[in-house]
């Protein structure tokens, strides 16, 4: 637990760098000085999220919440820590900071202020004052580019977290769709390129990749590789991006109609930041990333223009035997229908059968990548191994892998879960009966799932605030995320029945495997009760249990001291029972 990493890296002025590291036990905001390498706190929250430096390098723009409940407040400050004030702050309801217009006399954010449901763009007044709407919509849309002449084009949801439109809102308040309605398609990660915007897209093809496209709408591809595009980042004249291959990155720099492929670096990923981003370029071309690996907490690498990447903010890796560190290799196994799933497999270095813990994304629409697990090279570390598989439905491999989960499709992600189980104990990775289960989200879901409807393959499982009945989340979901998750999942006015033969809780009695129940009492997202439904029912028929509720946490770990107990439960829970 002592071993701590760094992300979300930005440029200030003179080549500084900032980035957020979880050093003091929450994520805080940090300064490292390109002078004299000092590093500086910058902020003593009980967790930040995304920031943005303003034009002139003076001020800084931050998100924060309390408790783990994800309910975003915003902030600003100088850059050197001085006179934290806050922009806005609302019970409850969520800030998404885009970031600063180029005057730099308001910060721009989506927030659910008018209805808990809908995320407008508003532009907060950094004297304060009440915030001045720029965008009233009925949706979902959290990220946006703001052009040099101080309009915006904002990529808002439509039918899924996938698909997008790109809105074009000029300084007058007119507001242009800048694309088409069909076919659907990824809009996302929009960035200010001159009068034009770069943005992620799958249009008319399988893999995401790189587009421009002009206010008009005028559209021009600049990269379509043979694997996804993942991240993307300018600095008004080049820019960068990531390649997701087969969960590893390969980091690009385009400049001058050159590009450049970083290397220096370890195999990795950069950091899935849902708030902020784990790419930064400065105006000289100069890029900063993070990178996570399974063997490691996240870094931030820097390399100058055409140059190879040097490690600048390391891990803290105090007390660590490297040798207890995993061995990580990409794997297929194939599944019942013939698909092959791909996935991370990672074993102490002795080798040999091992009892093993299949550990599952969220999402779904999400993707298993090399990350920093605490309990993951615990286990290890102690002789297990872990499998990280990419279930249908799991994003980095296309629109149709990515769609074969949907609604009445959703048990086949399950059946996955199975054929990994099998494939572990035919491949003579793991002892028959030695394979336990574990995920957090989505991954609870199946977890429990996995337990639920093949009791006999599994040994124990594991989950971490896990939706245990569909009916019951649909009918507790926030509103803002309905939409988002009938797409996926289905609806209650259609699929009431489905949804119900898919939730774990109405099958407790088929459980064999001793479980273990984690979650947060703040949590937004997938409510308390969704644990409880599980538990209550178990701990009647006398089943072995357990139950561990974090009052200070949501959907997530936001304080170290609730990482360290979990882990030690989870590392205790598997050594006992597989």
């Amino acid at each position: 637990m002592a071993a701590t990493g760094a992300v979300r890296p930005g440029f200030g002025a003179d080549g500084d760098l900032f980035f957020t590291a979880d050093r003091t036990g929450a994520m805080q905001l940090w300064f490292r000085s390109s002078a004299n390498a000092t590093e500086t706190l910058l902020t003593h929250s009980d967790r930040v999220g995304a920031y943005a430096l303003s034009p002139d390098g003076s001020l800084v723009a931050f998100a924060e919440d309390l408790g783990g409940a994800q309910h975003w407040s915003l902030s600003v400050m100088r850059t050197n820590g001085e006179g934290p004030r806050t922009l806005s702050s609302v019970p409850g309801r969520v800030h998404h900071l885009v970031g600063w217009v180029p005057d730099q006399r308001e910060v721009l954010a989506f927030a659910n202020l008018r209805e808990e449901r809908f995320f407008d763009l508003l532009a907060f007044p950094v004297g304060g004052g009440a915030p001045r709407m720029l965008l009233k919509h009925d949706g979902s849309g959290m990220k946006a580019a703001i052009l040099d002449d101080g309009s915006v084009v904002v990529s808002a949801h439509r039918d899924r977290l996938q698909h997008h439109h790109l809105i074009h809102v000029d300084r007058s308040g007119a507001i242009r769709q800048m694309t088409p309605n069909e076919p659907p398609a990824l809009y996302d990660n929009p960035w200010s390129y001159g009068s034009d915007v770069l943005v992620l897209s799958n249009r008319g093809r399988d893999l995401a990749g790189v587009f421009r496209l002009a206010t008009d709408g005028t559209c021009e591809p600049l990269v379509l590789a043979d694997s996804e595009v993942t991240a993307l980042a300018t600095n008004g004249d080049g820019w960068a991006y990531e390649l997701d291959r087969e969960g590893l990155a390969e980091i690009h720099v385009v400049s001058h109609g050159t590009d450049h492929m970083v290397t220096g670096h370890p195999l990795g990923a950069l950091p899935s930041e849902w708030t902020g981003q784990s790419l930064a370029l400065d105006p000289d071309g100069r890029l900063a990333f993070a990178l996570e690996r399974y063997e490691s907490p996240s870094a931030i690498y820097v390399c100058d223009a055409g140059g190879d990447a040097r490690l600048v903010v390391p891990p803290s890796m105090e007390g660590i035997d490297l040798a207890d560190l995993p061995i990580v290799e990409s794997v297929r196994f194939g599944s019942f229908d013939g698909l092959e799933i791909p996935a991370f497999l990672l074993r102490p270095r002795s080798g040999g059968c091992r009892p093993t813990v299949i550990d599952l994304h969220g999402g779904p629409e999400a993707q298993s990548r090399p990350r920093w697990f605490p309990w993951t090279v615990a286990l290890v570390g102690l002789g297990f191994n872990v499998l990280f598989p990419n279930v249908r439905g799991s994003t980095g491999y296309g629109v149709r892998y990515r769609s074969l989960d949907d609604v009445h499709l959703r048990m086949h992600s399950v059946q996955d879960v199975d054929a990994a189980s099998d494939w572990l104990a035919r491949e003579g990775i793991a002892p028959t009966g030695h394979i336990g289960v574990m995920g957090a989200s989505y991954g609870g879901y199946l977890a429990l799932a996995a337990a639920a409807f093949f009791p006999r393959r599994f040994a124990a499982s594991v989950a971490i605030r896990a939706v245990s009945d569909y009916v019951a989340q649909f009918e507790r979901v926030p509103p803002w995320r309905r939409p988002l998750r009938e797409v996926e999942f289905g609806s209650l006015a259609r699929d009431r029945e489905f949804l119900a033969s898919i939730s774990p809780a109405n099958f407790v009695d088929s459980i064999e495997a001793p479980i273990l129940v984690i979650h947060g009492a703040n949590d937004s997202l997938v409510s308390v009760l969704q644990a409880e439904r599980v538990v209550e029912p178990l701990r009647r028929r006398g089943h072995d249990v357990t139950y561990v509720r974090y009052e200070d946490e949501g959907h997530g770990f936001a304080h170290a001291h609730n990482l360290a107990d979990a882990t030690k439960r989870i590392v205790d829970f598997f050594s006992s029972r597989i």
